[in-house]
This record gives C-alpha cells, structure tokens and sequence, in this order.
C-alpha cells in the first residue's frame, strides 16, 4: 500500500494561496519551516488526538495519529505532515472538519486536493468528487447505524460474515476446518485471515480456502480452492522418485475463483466491485451466491476421475485449464480415463513455460522419460 501524506498548516500572517500549485509549494515550505505551533493548529491537533483516542482498538490509527500532540511539538514545524491510515478518505473527512473553523489549510498530496478556509477547495473541478464521497459516506453511516450488529474488525467480520458463508458451504457438503488441528501442510496453506473448507468425494477431497480481509467499512472475500485425490497422487509420488522431481504438495489441480485469471476473471468491474464490497448481510449472500453460481457446478463435476479429467484437459473453463496447464497430474489423470486426446496434452504441456520452471527444474531430459511412463504405466 502506498504512503499518503496530507499537510495542514494555520495561514494567517501568510499569503493565502490561490491555485493548487501554489498550495503545495506553501505545503512543502512550510513542512521544512521550524516555528512554534500556532495555537489553532495545537487545537487541530488536539482534536484529532481525541479521534485517535476514540479508536484504541485500530492499529492503524494509532501508528497515524497516536501521540500527534506531542510530535507536533516536538518537531516544531510551520506545517503538520499525517501519514493516513488504510481507508484514508474517511480520515480524511475527519482532517478537513477538524480544521473548519480555524484558519487552516488541509492539502491531500496524493489526491490533489486543497481545502481552505470557509469551505473553499482547490483545484474547483474537485469540489463535485469531494461532495460525492462525503454523500457516500454519509449513506454508509446511516446504513451501519441502521444495522449495529454489522462488524466494525477484521475478526468480526471472519465470524458473522464467516458464519453466513458456512450456512450456505454446508448445504453442498463442506465443512469449516479446525486450525488447531489440521495437518502441517495445510496449516501452511493459510494466512491469519483466511480459513478453509472441506468436503469428501470419490476419489479425495475438495477444498476451499476464503479469505475475510479488510478494514471498517469496507471488507470482502476471496476464494481459492484445490483438490487432493490419493488415486492420482500415488503416480505424483512415484514421479518424485523415479525422476527426481519436487511436485511440492498433494495438490492435483487449483485455482482461484476470484482474483487474476480466476474462474471469474472475466466479469465486469461493477460485480467485482461488489464481490470486494461485503459491508452487508445482502453483499455476503450475494458474494456466495457467485460462488454457487460459477465455482460449485466446476467443483460438482470434478467428483471422479472423468469429472476430474473434464474440467484440467477439457473445455469447461479456459482459465482454469491454463492454471493447471503444466501438472503431471493433468496427464496422469487423462492416462487413467484413457482420454484420446493424451498426446494433445503433452504437447500443450510442453509449450508451457511453467512446465520446465515448475517441474522439471531445467531437467529436460526427464520429460519423456516422464511422459512415457505415465503413457505406458498408469492405466485406469
């Protein structure tokens, strides 16, 4: 995430600056000015020390305005520099009300955007944007106050939108596993805010890992998902063996669902936007209802060996296909249902660039060695 920055600094006694340009060569000046703190900009300070002091439980605003008091005095600076938190723009809000009334200058470095006194902004074009995020803002707030047992923590909302998505995994079977008691592969597989989701098939498990990320009031999911089969991992094992080779886990085939070259990497940014949303009990249902919708019916048919083989080597899913493009597995799987198409395969697997870098590791002789035996040996 990028650092942004705003200035705030008292005018008085200065010239009052009349373009944006002029704003933020007064900013810079100013910043690297020593001079006792106007009384005003103590003020300012003060006030958003208590908005600070609000908020005791989010780490970032404390790293940015915890302590601001003190470190406006220590430094002794003509203009106060603010590192925002995540979510910046509603800090934002809180910087330039704050400062109403009390002959300041807020300047958004990184947005481009001044506030004077009396309300006036710099440059004006910008006036309509800064009006329509305080309109939406406002919506947000009355939205959350009309529904108080929305999350305002990371982990808050893991539980209640996590228990919304369980409700909904259960009905097709998955179940949400233990951490704690989980095998060290998996337990590896997982960051602190995602958990993972099981259930038992023909020939293995499907899993799905969902992340529940995000700050107040704007946290969301995403999803990846894998399949273990110990069918198609007892060849995988035996190629690490005969050839040498690190295939690195059990994993037979995955993807993500949601994020670049996702399943759904093709959907239009309006529901992208709405599947980063989940600031409701409505966007949460609605990000599930997309996972029944586009991943489900994928995760439905690759219950077997040819539902397996249907969706790495057929058509059923560009995207996917491509992610797995380079897995012996692909092959070992299409050697088992004797798919027709198997020399096919090796040879889109060979044009993969991951093939060599992911498998073989620059071991070229190895392929047809490889290839061979899964043509020759693994028989369904």
């Amino acid at each position: 995430m990028s650092t942004r920055f705003v200035f705030v600094w008292d005018y008085k006694g200065r010239k009052l600056p009349q373009t944006i340009s002029e704003v933020a060569e007064q900013a810079f000046a100013l910043y690297m000015q020593q001079e006792e703190p106007s009384s005003a900009l103590l003020s300012f300070a003060t006030q958003i020390q208590s908005y600070a002091n609000k908020h005791l439980d989010d780490e970032d605003i404390q790293e940015s305005f915890g302590g601001i008091v003190e470190e406006l005095k220590a430094e002794n600076n003509a203009a106060l520099r603010l590192e925002l938190p995540r979510n910046g723009d509603y800090a934002l809000r809180e910087i330039v009300e704050s400062a109403k009334n009390k002959s300041l200058i807020v300047y958004d470095e990184d947005w481009g955007i001044a506030f004077l006194a009396h309300g006036k902004i710099l440059p004006r074009f910008m006036e309509k944007e800064w009006s329509a995020l305080v309109k939406q803002q406002d919506e947000e707030a009355k939205h959350l106050s009309e529904s108080p047992h929305l999350p305002r923590t990371r982990e808050q909302f893991e539980t209640w939108a996590g228990a919304i998505i369980q409700e909904g995994l259960s009905k097709h079977g998955f179940i949400a596993l233990d951490r704690s008691s989980m095998e060290d592969e998996l337990k590896k597989m997982l960051e602190p805010w995602e958990l993972m989701y099981q259930r038992d098939v023909t020939i293995g498990r499907q899993y799905l890992i969902i992340a529940y990320d995000g700050k107040y009031p704007r946290f969301g999911c995403g999803t990846h998902f894998f399949m273990r089969s110990p069918v198609v991992y007892q060849y995988m094992a035996e190629i690490e063996k005969r050839f040498m080779l690190q295939l690195t886990d059990k994993v037979i085939f995955h993807a993500s669902f949601d994020s670049y070259n996702g399943v759904i990497s093709s959907v239009s940014k309006e529901i992208r936007e709405k599947l980063e949303m989940g600031q409701s009990e409505s966007d949460v249902k609605q990000y599930f209802s997309f996972l029944e919708k586009d991943l489900m019916p994928l995760l439905d048919v690759a219950k077997d060996l040819n539902g397996i083989d249907a969706v790495m080597n057929g058509n059923i899913n560009e995207n996917f296909r491509k992610k797995n493009i380079y897995k012996p597995s692909r092959l070992i799987v299409a050697s088992l249902v004797k798919n027709p198409n198997f020399d096919m395969l090796v040879t889109e697997s060979e044009k993969s660039r991951a093939w060599s870098y992911k498998v073989l590791d620059g071991k070229k002789s190895e392929l047809e060695q490889m290839v061979n035996y899964i043509r020759t040996e693994v028989k369904g």
